[in-house]
């Protein structure tokens, strides 16, 4: 009679402790991918800011390199973050490549920074966190 409750509180902390290993592993997942979606933004944004007209080619290159790596992203982010966040970021990019189509550098720079905010915030939203439990 005595081994029942001593199974029953080590399989409840095998189940603790497979909760805190794999939201530990998707949180640094999370936070990879935000960081190579974010990084061609960074640059972006940069190239943005010290350009007077946005015909350099590299602004084109960093924008498509941040879109392709947020499509490949995107699918398994939609798994772990909230739905609205994953539009949020996907209206964001639609709205961006039309800023840069019609060279509004201005609006451009606003919209790289709100995208920039959306996907560095993500990884945060997932961590295990009293404000995120509740």
């Amino acid at each position: 009679m005595g081994k029942k409750p001593a199974i029953i509180y080590i399989a409840l902390a095998l189940s603790i402790a497979f909760l805190v290993c794999s939201s530990y592993i998707l949180n640094r997942a999370l936070n990879n991918s935000a960081e190579r979606v974010a990084g061609p933004l960074e640059k972006l944004s940069h190239s943005l800011a010290s350009n007077e007209d946005l015909k350099l080619p590299e602004i084109t290159i960093y924008f498509q390199e941040s879109k392709k790596q947020w499509k490949k992203n995107e699918k398994w982010w939609q798994m772990l973050i909230d739905h609205r966040e994953s539009h949020s970021i996907a209206t964001s990019f639609i709205r961006l490549e039309q800023l840069l189509e019609q060279k509004d550098k201005k609006e451009s720079q606003l919209e790289v920074a709100q995208l920039l905010f959306l996907v560095q915030h993500l990884p945060d939203q997932m961590k295990a966190s009293p404000e995120n439990i509740i």
